[in-house]
């Protein structure tokens, strides 16, 4: 990602650099398997990679919208305690990220869904 500042050429060049990220750590595949025998992969088209965040209350994460480039399902699992995610229905396909906060000026047809997430 590029970083607040940077230029509109840096973020031009860091857009177009490659970044290969490690193998989704084994202590995960158990939770792959699952997913895929849920049917929410297909077992031809399993997760490629993995995010994981810890947010401390009172903390969350910012309006954004996902790098489409990953594909879809995006899946959420949800360790601790449950919370509420969002969701916003976009006019059109938006590429606002977290930090740029593009993502909170995308233009939103206004229709919105809160999901619970329990636990697990």
């Amino acid at each position: 990602m590029p970083s607040a500042t940077a230029t509109p050429a840096e973020r031009a060049a860091i857009s177009q650099t490659i970044v290969t990220a490690p193998p989704i750590a084994p202590e995960l595949h158990w939770l792959i398997e699952r997913m895929v025998s849920r049917a929410i992969y297909a077992p031809t088209a399993r997760p490629e990679f993995c995010i994981v965040n810890e947010y401390l209350r009172p903390h969350g994460i910012s309006a954004h919208v996902e790098n489409f480039r990953f594909g879809e399902p995006v899946c959420s699992l949800t360790l601790g305690s449950g919370d509420f995610m969002r969701f916003h229905e976009l006019a059109a396909p938006h590429d606002g990220s977290v930090r740029s906060g593009a993502a909170a000026k995308a233009p939103r047809t206004g229709k919105r869904v809160d999901v619970w997430l329990p636990s697990g």
